[in-house]
């Protein structure tokens, strides 16, 4: 992210980079809190979805259908949050590409050019996140057996052959791998540890070694168990099932399902687009200088239940006063070092992540530290601070006055 960002800077492209870096922000977030086994459907959902928003956003930023695409998006942000972890994620991206989008309307060109440089950083770390995935995987391993090919050229049948050789196969055990890569480092093993010199299987062991392709994309533990389920003589599979072992039909129903009136996921949805509209009117008609903070503390803070959303509301508020007065002393000391902020951008892109699912406060503390070097590289000596402090605060203060008046919420508590 942070690379990508010094580049727009760096020549001078600041709207592009920041696009860029936003997408990449968006698939950075998602590798953060999606599980590997569905890392890669996830990733290329995100980067369509918020690739989609972010031209609509750009185009309407300056109308009056700008307030119904937040609502339609935040009902779905809302509504979906019990979708599954991949179409959670690509709703609350896409609400955030939104209002970030919405900020720098534009003309039909412009909207395609800054969508198109949103989906190159999303592109851009989605491979990134892949080539992680695939290293995480298959890295510890590979070495390990690596270490077992070298020993047993050494010392065959040693003592150190079986060491690294168990340790490969406990590595196995954890790591996401797929039939054929299992099978062949299995081979490879089976190689290092027969006795005796065998110097010519143990130079093409190595070679093998070094080839051992990756599995396709999503191809894991889950993966393996739908093909031992599709070879099994005793059970038919529908050809309609996908790799997550139900039905492509069923899973839409599902979706369809948590919009459905009446239901807390539909209830969710409508309390969401509720707080969008009635915070998008109030930063329009007051004119609520750095108003789009405002919107993104629903985006970011309100959750389906009562207690989460003011736990998460007041979370909001300490960090972004926490992540704005470093963003400032960080500027001051350094004069608004081009430098200095990127490295900064680097730091609080990384613990960002980090802090995900973790300590909420820390989270919304380094995730205001980027954002604000992201908006404001090309001018970091900005009043922009104190906006966004008071800005933060009036989205809380109407979270909390939504939270406490919406019929039935504080009762019903995490079950709503």
């Amino acid at each position: 992210m942070a690379a990508l960002l010094a580049v727009g800077a760096i020549t001078g492209h600041f709207e592009a980079g920041i696009a860029a870096t936003t997408g990449a922000l968006n698939i950075a977030l998602l590798d953060a809190a999606v599980p590997r086994r569905v890392l890669a459907r996830a990733l290329w959902l995100c980067v369509i979805t918020t690739t989609l928003v972010g031209f609509l956003a750009v185009i309407v930023g300056d109308t009056g259908w700008l307030i119904p695409l937040l609502a339609v998006l935040a009902f779905l942000q809302g509504a979906l949050a019990g979708a599954g972890l991949a179409v959670a994620n690509a709703s609350i991206a896409s609400m955030i590409t939104a209002i970030l989008f919405s900020v720098v309307p534009g003309s039909l060109t412009e909207a395609v050019v800054l969508a198109g440089w949103l989906c190159l950083g999303a592109v851009v770390e989605t491979v990134v996140a892949l080539v992680a995935w695939h290293w995480e995987r298959q890295g510890l391993v590979r070495r390990q057996v690596g270490v077992a090919l070298e020993w047993a050229a050494r010392a065959p049948g040693g003592p150190d052959v079986q060491r690294w050789a168990t340790a490969a196969r406990e590595t196995m055990g954890t790591a996401h791998l797929s039939t054929a890569e299992r099978a062949q480092f299995e081979r490879l093993l089976a190689i290092a540890e027969t006795p005796g010199d065998q110097p010519a299987d143990l130079r093409s062991a190595g070679r093998r070694l070094r080839r051992i392709p990756g599995a396709p994309l999503g191809e894991g533990n889950s993966g393996r168990a739908v093909t031992a389920l599709e070879r099994s003589p005793a059970v038919s599979v529908d050809p309609a099932v996908g790799r997550g072992g139900r039905a492509t039909g069923d899973r839409l129903d599902d979706l369809l399902g948590l919009l459905q009136p009446g239901t807390r996921s539909f209830q969710a949805g409508i309390r969401l687009a509720v707080l969008m509209v009635v915070g998008a009117g109030a930063v329009a008609y007051f004119a609520i200088p750095q108003g789009h903070w405002v919107l993104l503390v629903f985006a970011l803070a309100v959750r389906a239940d009562y207690s989460g959303t003011v736990a998460s509301l007041i979370a909001r508020v300490i960090g972004v006063l926490a992540g704005v007065l470093l963003f400032q002393a960080v500027v001051i000391i350094s004069d608004g070092g081009l430098i200095v902020l990127l490295l900064l951008a680097a730091l609080s892109g990384v613990l960002t992540c980090r802090w995900l699912l973790g300590n909420a406060t820390l989270f919304f503390a380094w995730l205001t530290v980027f954002v604000s070097v992201l908006v404001d590289i090309a001018d970091p000596i900005s009043p922009f601070g104190t906006q966004r402090i008071v800005a933060t605060m009036v989205g809380a203060a109407i979270g909390l006055v939504v939270a406490v008046g919406w019929p039935g919420w504080r009762r019903a508590g995490v079950t709503s």
